[in-house]
């Protein structure tokens, strides 16, 4: 009778071992249909605010804005983050002057999309969203704006002449020293009255660029310095 008990228990532990296991494997495939179904929708919510990303980005790129105290332009607005956790990178290129001399800093900031994507379909609602996060859109016939686009047109030009300025050093150093092995050189020889007018014309290019580089560092400094002040009253 013992041993009739004994197996009629070890059939039923046998038979709710199945069963919890069979329990487990639904509870974890429904898991992962639901996971599923809310993945898709994320997805689709994911192109949505992609596209409307987008579209703000070609709304405000290269447009005058405030990032806390300094001042500059957009440079992008771009999606980041992964499906559940979306985030909004928006990358500003604003003036600063850690010296005499004003430069261009790099400020990426991180936000969480607005909890009603929609609003950065228009002008209003973008701005508002991004002032939340202390990037403020500067009104493109402010004094402000008028003042940053002036002094950002002389950094460039400061920045692209003193390139052109190392470029143009590193190619005179090239003719310089194929100009020292010419001489002696049967090859070479030749070719040497072509590579002296080649050195005179980059030396009346370096010094060309060189005003111009010295023009875009007084036009930054005044500008600066102007734009300042502009701003200031703009904002008083």
């Amino acid at each position: 009778m013992a041993q009739q008990t004994n197996g009629c228990g070890s059939g039923c532990g046998l038979g709710c071992g199945t069963l919890l296991g069979l329990m487990a494997l639904a509870l974890a495939l429904l898991a992962l249909v639901i996971y599923a179904v809310a993945a898709q929708g994320q997805q689709q919510k994911q192109r949505q605010l992609k596209e409307l990303v987008a579209a703000a980005d070609r709304r405000v790129r290269h447009d005058p804005c405030r990032v806390r105290e300094s001042f500059g332009v957009f440079q992008s607005i771009s999606l980041a983050g992964d499906l559940f956790t979306p985030r909004l990178d928006i990358l500003c290129r604003t003036i600063t002057r850690p010296s005499s001399q004003p430069e261009l800093e790099e400020n990426r900031i991180s936000l969480s999309p607005p909890a009603e994507p929609q609003l950065l379909r228009s002008a209003t609602g973008l701005a508002s969203w991004l002032r939340g996060g202390g990037v403020t859109l500067l009104d493109d016939l402010s004094v402000e704006a008028k003042a940053t686009r002036a002094a950002m047109e002389c950094l460039r030009e400061h920045s692209w002449t003193r390139d052109a300025l190392v470029k143009l050093g590193g190619l005179r150093t090239s003719l310089l020293e194929t100009l020292a092995k010419a001489k002696g050189n049967e090859l070479l020889e030749p070719a040497i009255p072509q590579l002296q007018q080649a050195l005179q014309a980059f030396e009346q290019e370096k010094e060309k660029l060189q005003q111009a580089h010295s023009s875009a560092g007084d036009c930054c400094a005044s500008c600066t310095t102007s734009s300042a002040c502009r701003m200031e009253s703009g904002r008083s």
